[in-house]
């Protein structure tokens, strides 16, 4: 396996394999990942290539999957993040995309699934406070006996009561709420660690 002019390990990865989470999918590299001149681990940074674009990233072993991804970055820092809150029948999930290097995400939306179908709200960047704020928010235990607690986001509102989480969207002049029972909260922390560190 060649490395790049930095000695990182070059990855022919397949890019339109990006999964929801904004990871790649790397069960269709084996051969490649076989090929890898270091030990498969977690953070292992490479450079991640097809026909069309090279970027650098690194290795994650997803434990929800049961596979290796890699997570492209820019700086170090993963380009794509993502907050999921699953329940009995319905999920959404928040992303930044498009990380600027700096304290901005060129792109941020959010995506809904619940038995009525598939829906997506996209809206201008936003910057790394907006995500922070929101990874606070959706971590912070809820007491069961005081008022749901609200964060208002730029055209979307999410409450938080004890057994749900609350969901509404402002789009096209109306409100659409979708209600998440016995809500599982899923946050990657890499992207905030490492900038953390950075600061």
């Amino acid at each position: 396996m060649a490395a790049d002019s930095d000695g990182l390990p070059r990855l022919h990865v397949d890019f339109n394999e990006m999964i929801e989470d904004g990871t790649v999918d790397l069960r269709g590299c084996a051969e490649e990942l076989t090929k890898l001149s270091v030990p498969l681990r977690d953070g292992l940074e490479v450079v991640l290539w097809d026909e069309d674009v090279q970027m650098e990233g690194f290795l994650r072993f997803d434990l929800r999957h049961g596979m290796w991804v890699a997570v492209p970055s820019k700086l170090g820092f993963p380009i794509h993040v993502v907050i999921q809150v699953e329940g009995d029948d319905t999920k959404f999930s928040i992303h930044w995309d498009q990380f600027d290097g700096d304290d901005g995400f060129g792109r941020h939306w959010v995506q809904v699934t619940s038995p009525e179908g598939t829906r997506r709200f996209d809206y201008d960047g936003d910057v790394v406070w907006g995500l922070r704020k929101t990874s606070r928010f959706l971590e912070t235990k809820v007491d069961p006996k005081s008022d749901p607690h609200v964060l208002d986001c730029t055209g979307f509102v999410i409450e938080r009561g004890p057994t749900e989480i609350t969901l509404t969207v402002r789009s096209e002049g109306r409100l659409l709420d979708w209600i998440v029972g016995n809500p599982k909260v899923i946050i990657d922390r890499t992207f905030l660690n490492l900038y953390d560190k950075d600061e």
